[in-house]
């Protein structure tokens, strides 16, 4: 079997185990993806899939082994993105203060950032805030 694209890692377990858990009760249609509502006997494949979810929902490698087995490429790309949110809705909840922001830069500013970053030793970000934390602050009070 060829390796898997995502690993279900044991921190990300109850993330996938409650998505999946969503998908099978709220029997989102197509969902699982490899059982074929064309061939006979779907749905007793589809109740069988259940049942092995339920027995597979508490360990991190059994829950890959049953997402390798049911999940289509498209359940996987969606499982990951579920499973990307709820980190980041967790980390938001938590108030991490790493918690990480985007934002768009032009192709010229990401240049000189990058390059004034790695002449310092530092990541974008530390970069950032090291040149530009004492204005901040000093904006406070005034």
């Amino acid at each position: 079997m060829p390796r898997p694209r995502y690993r279900i890692t044991p921190s990300d377990r109850p993330f996938a185990s409650a998505y999946l858990g969503r998908q099978i009760e709220q029997q989102t249609e197509g969902f699982p993806g490899r059982i074929d509502r064309e061939a006979s006997g779907w749905v007793e494949a589809l109740y069988h899939a259940g049942e092995a979810f339920q027995t597979s929902r508490g360990d991190a490698d059994t829950l890959q082994a049953w997402c390798a087995t049911y999940l289509s490429e498209l359940d996987w790309v969606r499982l990951k993105n579920a499973i990307r949110d709820a980190r980041r809705r967790l980390r938001e909840r938590l108030g991490e203060k790493e918690a990480m922001v985007s934002t768009k830069l032009t192709r010229e500013a990401w240049l000189i950032l990058s390059h004034l970053a790695t002449h310092e030793g530092l990541t974008l970000s530390e970069f950032i805030v090291s040149s530009h934390k004492t204005a901040w602050i000093a904006m406070d009070s005034e």
